[in-house]
């Protein structure tokens, strides 16, 4: 089975799996047959894995392949003509003619980066003020793995692809990095925290996972 090999000053191995990519996490010391019979003894899972991933990338084609596109977790469908903006209207994402190849994508990127800096930043704020958190600063990021993340000092980042996320998602993510604003790790008082705000975070975790996918996009 192919593998790539990361090594590091780490005690202990790791397998991750994303998009159909095996990745082991190897300490400096540890031999090449070790790391061989680890993955070996692996291989069921990761196999399980790749499947599950492929399905979910099987269901999502349209939409990675730009026959369609998201809108706070609405289906739109591209529409080319003679606008010289962006916009959405009747379930339609109106594009210019520039944006009908590849290169053009840039573009559509670039004006979901523009909603969402003002729709992020005043949903941020809105639930902020609403159960008592301060919001020290934000910012976007184009994050590969992460919705969003929180720094030492409290700055909340959140992923601009967001948007293709239905609001009560993009609320848990928000939620989510509030939080660690009081908890800056994922110990039990932490996901308490949660789930003051958000009962079915459980549940909501599990659809970002199968969200996933949407980090794909754009890049």
């Amino acid at each position: 089975m192919e593998f790539k090999l990361a090594r590091s000053k780490r005690k202990t191995i790791s397998i991750t799996v994303v998009n159909g990519t095996v990745t082991v996490r190897a300490p400096l010391r540890l031999s090449g047959e070790a790391i061989d019979a680890f993955v070996r003894s692996k291989e069921a899972w990761i196999r399980e894995k790749c499947a599950t991933q492929q399905a979910r990338a099987d269901m999502w084609a349209p939409y990675l392949q730009y026959a369609r596109f998201l809108w706070l977790g609405e289906t739109l469908l591209p529409l080319t003509d003679e606008t010289a903006r962006i916009y959405i209207a009747d379930g339609k994402l109106h594009l210019p003619e520039r944006c009908a190849d590849a290169v053009g994508r840039k573009y559509i990127a670039n004006w979901y980066k523009r909603q969402a800096q003002k729709i992020l930043a005043e949903r941020l704020v809105g639930i902020a003020q609403e159960y008592g958190f301060t919001v020290r600063s934000f910012r976007l990021t184009n994050a590969r793995r992460k919705w969003g993340s929180c720094s030492g000092d409290n700055e909340i980042r959140l992923n601009w692809r967001l948007l293709f996320l239905d609001m009560s998602e993009i609320d848990y993510v928000i939620i989510h990095e509030l939080c660690h604003t009081r908890f800056h790790d994922h110990s039990r008082r932490f996901w308490e925290e949660v789930g003051r705000y958000c009962p079915d975070y459980k549940q909501k975790k599990k659809d970002l996972q199968q969200r996933s996918v949407f980090m794909e996009l754009f890049r």
